[in-house]
């Protein structure tokens, strides 16, 4: 199998370039405190799912605000996926196989 070497992309001896993964954090944050997972995740390159249905309504815009601000500061996108639920993301969209997970996980 042929796997990305980043020194040999850098001598010029490779072609491609490397995707890294990532994972899906779904955060349901019931304070204030959990809003710093968030930060944490995104800039690990992870989409984060932020899952606002059983937050109550002042700490859900405080949490959106704070998320926002992140996203803004790192260069992420966020789309609201379903009522209540909200998607950060860096490198792309979520695919259809992150979205299946979420609908699996009776999140979406």
């Amino acid at each position: 199998s042929s796997s990305y070497d980043p020194y040999d992309a850098y001598a010029g001896r490779s072609a491609g370039s490397h995707i890294p993964s990532r994972s899906l954090k779904v955060i349901r944050p019931l304070q204030y405190g959990d809003v710093e997972s968030v930060a944490k995740a995104i800039k690990a390159g992870d989409a984060v799912i932020l899952a606002l249905a059983s937050t109550p309504e002042a700490l859900a815009k405080r949490v959106l605000d704070f998320s926002f601000d992140v996203a803004s500061a790192l260069d992420a996108s966020v789309d609201c996926v379903s009522a209540k639920v909200f998607a950060i993301t860096r490198n792309g969209a979520l695919t259809q196989a992150e979205k299946t997970n979420l609908k699996n996980q009776g999140i979406l």
